[in-house]
């Protein structure tokens, strides 16, 4: 693993709170929810089969997208 640079708070998943957000979900168009919706890899890992499950239409048969970006403080 490498180290995330600072400052960036920690423990600022919102789905845990327990662990350092790695990334921002974003919407269909690639803006940010407000509040943004930043999750760490576990957090991440336990959304997106909900959102596959939940936007792969009735026939569970459909692609789905799903938009991300590091999150805010991440880039080097």
């Amino acid at each position: 693993m490498t180290s995330i640079p600072y400052p960036h708070a920690r423990h600022d998943c919102t789905g845990c709170r327990e662990l350092d957000a790695d990334v921002e979900m974003l919407d269909e168009n690639g803006r940010s929810f407000k509040p943004p919706r930043e999750l760490c890899r576990k957090c991440l890992g336990n959304v997106i089969p909900i959102l596959a499950f939940d936007g792969s239409g009735p026939d569970m048969d459909q692609p789905v997208t799903v938009k991300m970006r590091p999150a805010a403080g991440r880039r080097a």
